[in-house]
């Protein structure tokens, strides 16, 4: 092996640790924004239904149609978080794949795994994930918890507009 190889093996395996961490550091924000959105969402819900009577007829119509449009445009940022995760996790496969790391790549042998394949063999227990679990994947449920609140904004709002005098 002359030295250009030996730098690129070793580059390559510093840019894969670097890679690995930028994909922990990522996935740790998506859940912090979603964990924030969730709880800021929830709030606001729950202000508008205890103060719905109380609220002025504009304002029963305005908050609700803010947290929808928000919640729309929040949904689009998060596809956007998660589509760059799975670009993360599609590098470090190629990078493992670089390093020739075979049955040890985890990424590369985690996929099938996650996609319900038929498991992979580690440590010599069939490790694999069932229908159930690769259907509600954490993606899913996060989508679906951004709609919830959409919903729950549209309810508010065609209450808002029930108490609006049009005559």
């Amino acid at each position: 092996m002359n030295d250009n190889n030996k730098i690129s093996e070793i580059s390559l395996a510093a840019a894969y640790q670097v890679t690995s961490r930028f994909l922990v550091n990522e996935e740790q924000l998506i859940w912090r924004r979603t964990s924030l959105f969730v709880t800021l969402q929830s709030l606001v819900a729950v202000v508008i239904y205890y103060f719905r009577a109380d609220l002025h007829v504009s304002l029963s119509i305005i908050l609700p149609a803010l947290g929808m449009i928000y919640s729309i445009f929040w949904y689009f940022s998060m596809t956007r978080a998660w589509a760059y995760q799975k670009f993360i996790i599609r590098m470090l496969r190629e990078q493992e794949e670089a390093l020739k790391l075979g049955r040890l790549g985890t990424l590369s042998r985690g996929k099938n795994i996650v996609e319900g394949g038929p498991g992979e063999d580690v440590a010599g227990e069939l490790t694999r994930f069932s229908t159930s679990k690769v259907i509600f994947r954490a993606k899913f449920l996060a989508d679906l918890t951004t709609w919830l609140f959409i919903v729950i904004y549209f309810v508010f709002f065609v209450i808002g507009l029930s108490n609006v005098n049009f005559s």
